[in-house]
């Protein structure tokens, strides 16, 4: 833990440094933004492939990326069997977010949630 030079201009948790802090948040922003879109936490972490399911993978796939998660960390969070899987729901999601309106609308009830 680093010692900061002004401890007192800090509000609530340590967030600075603390890394299962910054983890804690991006997974319960994760499980707003799929509850908004209509999928429940324990769907997405299953096998299912509907499309829907699907999509909010890809999502919190490309929001923790964004959050600098690893690829494998993100695959045991989801319940992909390895970071291949991650990695290609990534890049799927960046391809849709150029050229699919439902897919960015969708992108923008999961980041405001």
């Amino acid at each position: 833990m680093k010692i900061l030079p002004n401890p007192i201009l800090m509000v609530g948790a340590l967030a600075i440094g603390n890394e299962e802090y910054h983890r804690g948040k991006a997974i319960a922003h994760c499980m707003r933004g799929v509850n908004r879109l209509g999928v429940k936490w324990t769907d997405l972490q299953s096998r299912s492939r509907l499309a829907e399911i699907v999509e909010a993978r890809r999502l919190c796939c490309m929001y923790l990326h964004k959050n600098n998660w690893t690829l494998m960390a993100i695959a045991k969070e989801i319940g992909y069997t390895n970071h291949t899987s991650v990695r290609y729901q990534k890049m799927k999601a960046y391809e849709y977010m150029e050229v699919d309106v439902t897919f960015q609308k969708k992108y923008k009830i999961f980041h405001n949630s």
